[in-house]
């Protein structure tokens, strides 16, 4: 009686440790897809020479995530804009935990 306890109790601590290690890969994933969303909108504003607007990038976006981008006037002959994504991240198994986050970066 006493090792079916001790199996119930390793199993069950296992299991819920699962869930958090897949919790943490999960949010993970998610950080690392608006990585990569973010680095492919630069490359899509440099590629139009700066033709493209937030609204455009905006369209593709997930429910709660957007593109802020504003121009900077740093250099008067070249023309510079920061794009920053706004986006929210939430764990697979406990949806209404959601952590929002800030990528910012700059095309020249």
């Amino acid at each position: 009686m006493k090792n079916l306890f001790e199996y119930l109790t390793t199993m069950i601590i296992t299991m819920i440790l699962v869930f958090v290690f897949t919790g943490i890969i999960g949010v993970s994933l998610q950080m690392l897809n608006a990585r990569t969303i973010h680095n492919e909108a630069i490359n899509k504003i440099q590629a139009s020479y700066y033709l493209v607007s937030a609204d455009d990038l905006n369209r593709s976006l997930k429910e709660g995530w957007r593109f802020e981008v504003k121009e900077l006037s740093s250099v008067k002959t070249r023309k510079d804009m920061e794009v920053i994504l706004h986006y929210s991240v939430s764990m697979p198994f406990f949806k209404s935990n959601t952590i929002n986050g800030r990528i910012s970066g700059y095309v020249k």
